[in-house]
């Protein structure tokens, strides 16, 4: 593997991900779909910059096919991308707010008292 020293990976932080796989595909065509995400990338901060740096990865696969259809694990995923959403959502609300949700939350409940629909 050829080093990197710390300015050549600060160099890299002027692009995101998504920006570095397309040149590396056109650079490379035929790595196309080879190593590389497919997916749609979903920031969890669109805000933040991008990073660069050494990551140590690895492949896991499982023992037994999933006991899920796919249509189950795509409406997983798809809760995902809402709470990220919401998340996103969530960013905007001044934090008295959420603080005051956050004690409603944790307020004991106290069952509503109502008279029995035969009077009694």
């Amino acid at each position: 593997m050829t080093d990197f020293t710390p300015e050549d990976l600060a160099v890299l932080t002027q692009w995101d991900t998504p920006t570095i796989c397309n040149a590396l595909e056109e650079i490379v065509p035929e790595r196309r779909g080879h190593g590389y995400t497919t997916e749609p990338l979903v920031p969890l901060d669109p805000d933040l910059k991008p990073i660069c740096g050494y990551a140590r990865t690895a492949t896991i696969r499982a023992t037994e096919p999933p006991n899920e259809t796919p249509a189950e694990m795509a409406a997983k995923r798809d809760m995902v991308i809402d709470a990220l959403k919401m998340y996103h959502q969530l960013k905007a609300v001044p934090q008295a707010a959420l603080d005051e949700m956050a004690r409603l939350c944790e307020m004991e409940w106290q069952p509503i008292k109502t008279a029995p629909k035969d009077g009694t």
